[in-house]
């Protein structure tokens, strides 16, 4: 089995015969951007909350 790893970009490449691994890579985006949506929909349930609030007499 051929196998060679190789580190760009702080990222762990394993090239095989059938298949490559990014794992490291895609995990750490996959959940930033989990992180960036969750913190938009709170600051929109909160300040839109908010400024209902402030319109209402």
């Amino acid at each position: 089995m051929y196998a060679i790893e190789i580190q760009r970009n702080k990222c762990w490449y394993k090239h095989d015969w059938l298949t490559t691994h990014i794992t490291n890579c895609l995990r750490g985006i996959r959940n930033a951007w989990h992180f960036h949506y969750a913190l938009v929909s709170v600051f929109k349930v909160v300040y839109g909350g908010f400024s209902i609030a402030l319109l209402t007499p």
